[in-house]
């Protein structure tokens, strides 16, 4: 099977991390590599933490997801800070850009 088109998906902290006030973080992941190599990831506000990028995983479709990680978002989070996540990569034309706010109501 050919692998479907590269896609980026940007997921909100865990509840708990959030509750616990710990260490929410946000995992922005481009899925749909047929070689992970050469994934890069931006992210727009960092809040000044680093983002981890993490290794590569393979994929339900035969190809690989690589994820980064940004720390520390719970308060920016609350107070429903939008970020956004742009990834590039060498199999990609152009970039990919997902974006994020916290829901209104709910915790």
């Amino acid at each position: 099977a050919l692998p479907s088109d590269k896609s980026l998906s940007l997921n909100p902290p865990v509840l708990e991390d959030l509750l616990l006030g710990s260490n929410a973080s946000l995992t922005c992941t481009l899925s749909g590599l047929r070689d992970p190599k050469g994934a890069s990831f931006t992210w727009n506000p960092t809040g000044g933490k680093n983002a981890i990028q993490e290794p590569p995983k393979p994929d339900s479709c035969g190809c690989f997801s690589v994820s980064s990680v940004l720390p520390g978002c719970a308060d920016p989070w609350k107070n429903r800070q939008s970020f956004s996540c742009t990834a590039t990569h060498p199999e990609s034309k152009g970039s990919l850009t997902a974006t994020i706010t916290k829901p209104s109501g709910g915790p």
